[in-house]
């Protein structure tokens, strides 16, 4: 009887998250002044979901490090790998995979469905864990990693309106933030953490596929990302080309 309330309680937990990310989604773009301010139409169902990715981010990193941090297994040792998840870490991962089938139904509205395949990855990863009570150390460490570049992300989509302007605009220093975090986090430190997904062997094959198949893209949207960036730094003297807000950096925004 005992087994059957938490299960029922753990599933009120992801659909109350799913639930609470889609009334903040409808109430802000109703609250949100109608008219454009600093190029930004924040009304718009695009910059609400910005604005909620963000905060997702930020407050998932806080709930998963903490989550590692009260974990009796170091969190850079070998230990610990393929483990059940605590208290700390079930209630971490249920929000995130409340927020990710939020964001999967969005994407599908949106019409973006690279971002659909990205996310089904993700949930399908948060499922088999959840549900196997297994692989809890990889995920938090994987979502902390991963989220951590993602406020850097959205900040370029509320700092249009500084792109042209001479100098480091905030455009510009959000967009090397990004770059930044992301190298550190997905190309330094996630690897780390693939590694380990795929040789513990307790670890579900679903795990183990994802853990890699998330590593692959982050090496390939870092190549694409380097790219652009070294086009974006190419200009003569202080003249700084023009550059279209809409398409600046544009395919960064489908980075997760």
């Amino acid at each position: 009887m005992g087994g059957h309330l938490e299960k029922v309680d753990d599933l009120l937990v992801v659909l109350g998250s799913c639930l609470a990310f889609s009334l903040v989604q409808l109430g802000l773009g109703r609250l949100f002044p109608k008219q454009k301010m600093f190029e930004v139409e924040w009304r718009a169902p695009e910059s609400v979901n910005k604005l909620i990715c963000a905060f997702h981010a930020l407050l998932i990193s806080g709930l998963t490090w903490r989550a590692l941090l009260l974990s009796p297994f170091a969190i850079w040792s070998s230990e610990g790998w393929g483990a059940p998840f605590g208290h700390e870490a079930k209630r971490a991962a249920q929000v995130c995979l409340g927020y990710f089938m939020f964001d999967t139904v969005y994407s599908v509205w949106e019409q973006s469905f690279d971002m659909v395949v990205h996310h089904l990855v993700i949930i399908s990863g948060l499922v088999v864990s959840l549900s196997e009570d297994i692989s809890a150390k990889e995920m938090m460490m994987g979502t902390a990693v991963m989220e951590i570049s993602t406020p850097f992300l959205h900040c370029r989509h509320f700092t249009r309106a500084t792109i042209n302007t001479k100098g480091l605009s905030l455009h510009d220093l959000s967009s090397y933030g990004f770059a930044l975090s992301f190298f550190v986090c997905r190309i330094l430190l996630a690897p780390f953490i693939s590694y380990w997904a795929v040789v513990t062997l307790q670890n579900p094959v679903c795990v183990k596929i994802g853990a890699v198949a998330v590593q692959v893209l982050s090496f390939w949207w870092f190549w694409k990302l380097v790219q652009v960036i070294r086009r974006t730094l190419q200009g003569n003297g202080n003249e700084r080309p023009k550059r279209d807000p809409k398409k600046h950096l544009d395919f960064v925004s489908k980075v997760q």
